[in-house]
């Protein structure tokens, strides 16, 4: 007697007789897709917690496990043979027992038989969680679904082109579509099995298809070899058989040459390699290159080739040259991964194929107690150090590096990171610059969000900082622009925290929290956003909370810029932890803001060092003549949500000796 188990699309068990178990539970679907997962091994509770409880303290987390799991005995009910074996440390789940519709994705070195049809639908469609760690494995699964759907479609195509079915691969080149319109290799594909099954009216319907897919998607136009097929079809040539697949007749496929992107970096992660042969370590190799593919992609203005691309790579030693030719990448990153008992040491580095030389190497040693939390770990540290806007080492490279091939899209991104550079300068000088910079971006590309985003910043920053000299006229600009960079791109987490930015200052915190962590959502690993999250969790109250996000941004991006100092000092002042905020206050070579050395002041008053307090306030006076109290506890300048943060603030300030 078998359990059905549905994960592709909406969560659904049912029963041996064709019932129903209702499963309302999020936290209970999510146990059991985890343990489907798994396909027959053993989850340790220790994992189990760390995915689905991680907000609380280890004794609570497993006793809610224990709770879920006699929940889902009862659920699940008498059988013939047990669904779950349950032990002190782990928990599995029996596929047997249980058949999913994701079972079949989980064997990566067995082609379905013919005629099995790959599931439609998203893992675990519809269901959310506000938890980080849920979130992030969610994303993570179903990016995986997708890439192995795509996968298995393709090994089923060639097969069907193998044995000259070529109306059985149309269906699968048409499935692959459905789920990638943009795939050109499949538009290629049907548009072979049209013409080669006499229907060349639709081989070349399907043509216009994929060249309006790719301008719609990539801005991009069809590469040589799809044109030349497109005119061998049109000219009724019958020479087609040439574009078969080479690897179907067992031969070494030879990717097409593909010019290396002008407009923005790109990079491909290639295979981690393993330093044994145990197959469960290369698992969790494989998951690790799919986890930081997965990451960088998030970042828009980045060209991450899909880990199925870099994969063919997997058993071979390319060249630099050959991986920038075949992949058309500048940047690769690449790695290995060692065990040692319970420890793993993985080592990464950041490669220019242009120059052959390498940008950036890290090495990360870690327990293995917790392999998922390693993964993230591991992930957000390489993508935290390469990736961000701020101090990353791609675009340090890209900025640093010459080029003879201005494309338009090219000069708006350079134009964007010279606003990105001048506004990090914080004052009324470059702020004015930023706002060219930004501007200039977006004459060459209106539909680039990002410097739109950044171009509400800084009109925000310029009425707070009193760089603007009308606050009212400034903010409204900010507001505005960010109003548009939302229009722009709603799927672009700048335009989402530019949002909460504005939102904030005009006294809706609510709203402007929720901005800020859809802003997150969208880009987890964006350093410089995962710190906002935590300076303004600190206005909200939430200090603990505050201090664990942004130093936990200061650790994925090593390279920070200086306004993640300059937020810090509030945020240890807030969290009433004095002396850390003093320490970082001297750690600031050039302070451009009247209210660091404000908060600095405040910090020194409180500590009882009125010396080093009046040299603070004396600072913040000579770039703000009109500091005074009642000019900065001014909701329109610091939005604390409670009172309570705000007169901790005047009273120190009044402490400190700054005018009222």
């Amino acid at each position: 007697m078998t359990f059905h188990l549905r994960l592709l699309s909406r969560f659904r068990l049912l029963t041996p007789d064709d019932g129903e178990v209702i499963v309302k539970s999020k936290k209970l679907q999510l146990l059991i897709a985890v343990l489907s997962l798994a396909d027959g091994k053993p989850v340790s509770r220790t994992e189990l917690v760390a995915l689905l409880w991680s907000d609380r303290a280890e004794d609570q987390a497993r006793n809610s496990l224990r709770q879920a799991l006699t929940t889902l005995r009862q659920l699940t009910g008498s059988s013939d043979a047990p669904l779950f074996e349950i032990d002190a440390d782990w928990v599995t789940l029996d596929p047997r027992n249980m058949v999913s519709d994701i079972q079949q994705l989980l064997k990566p070195d067995v082609i379905p038989a013919k005629g099995w049809c790959v599931p439609t639908g998203e893992f675990l469609e519809g269901l959310q969680m506000r938890d980080d760690a849920i979130e992030t494995w969610l994303r993570d699964q179903r990016a995986w679904v997708h890439e192995r759907k795509i996968e298995l479609l393709t090994q089923s195509l060639e097969r069907y082109i193998g044995a000259d079915d070529f109306v059985s691969a149309l269906v699968q080149a048409r499935h692959i579509l459905s789920i990638e319109p943009a795939n050109e290799w499949a538009h290629k594909m049907a548009m072979l099995g049209l013409a080669l099954t006499g229907d060349r009216t639709a081989a070349l319907q399907q043509f216009q298809q994929c060249k309006e897919s790719l301008q719609a998607h990539f801005d991009i136009a069809p590469e040589p070899g799809t044109l030349e097929l497109f005119d061998k079809i049109a000219k009724n040539d019958a020479t087609l058989a040439s574009f078969l697949p080479a690897r179907v007749a067992g031969q070494h496929h030879q990717p097409n040459d593909v010019s290396v992107p002008e407009d923005r970096p790109s990079i491909a992660v290639m295979p981690f390699t393993v330093l044994s042969d145990h197959s469960d370590q290369q698992h969790f190799t494989d998951a690790l290159t799919k986890s930081i593919t997965s990451a960088l992609a998030r970042f828009k203005d980045l060209l991450v080739i899909a880990s199925f691309s870099t994969f063919t790579y997997k058993d071979s030693a390319p060249s630099l040259t050959q991986v920038r030719r075949e992949l058309g990448v500048r940047y690769i990153v690449e790695g290995s991964v060692q065990f040692a008992g319970d420890q793993l040491r993985v080592t990464a580095q950041l490669i220019d194929t242009q120059t052959q030389g390498h940008v950036w190497t890290e090495r990360y040693q870690r327990s293995i107690d917790d392999i998922f939390q390693v993964q993230d770990d591991v992930t957000e540290r390489i993508v935290g150090s390469i990736a961000n806007s701020y101090g990353g080492r791609v675009r340090t490279a890209w900025n640093a590096a010459s080029t003879d091939k201005r494309t338009p899209h090219y000069q708006a991104f350079d134009f964007f990171q010279r606003g990105l550079n001048c506004l990090e300068a914080f004052d009324s000088v470059r702020s004015t610059e930023a706002i060219e910079n930004f501007n200039k971006a977006l004459e060459i590309d209106p539909t680039y969000a990002k410097p739109m985003a950044k171009l509400s910043w800084v009109y925000l920053l310029g009425a707070i900082e009193g760089w603007a000299s009308d606050y009212e006229a400034s903010f409204e600009m900010g507001w505005e622009a960010a109003q548009k960079a939302m229009k722009l791109d709603p799927t672009e987490a700048w335009s989402h925290w530019a949002m909460a930015g504005c939102l904030f200052y005009q006294g809706e915190q609510e709203r402007g929290m929720t901005a800020l962590e859809k802003a997150h959502q969208l880009n987890p690993n964006d350093a410089d956003i995962l710190f906002d999250l935590g300076y303004y969790q600190g206005l909200c109250g939430d200090h603990e909370h505050a201090l664990d996000n942004a130093l936990k941004a200061l650790r994925l991006n090593p390279h920070y810029p200086l306004w993640y100092l300059m937020e810090l000092v509030q945020i240890y002042f807030d969290a009433r932890r004095y002396e850390d905020a003093t320490a970082t206050y001297r750690r600031i070579a050039e302070n451009r803001l009247p209210a660091v050395a404000l908060f600095a002041g405040a910090s020194y008053a409180a500590l009882g060092q009125f010396e080093q307090a009046s040299d603070a306030l004396a600072e913040a006076l000579a770039l703000d003549p009109a500091s005074s109290i009642e000019r900065w506890t001014d909701r329109k300048m610091l939005p604390y949500r409670l009172a309570e943060d705000l007169s901790h603030f005047a009273d120190n300030l009044r402490l400190a000796g700054l005018p009222e």
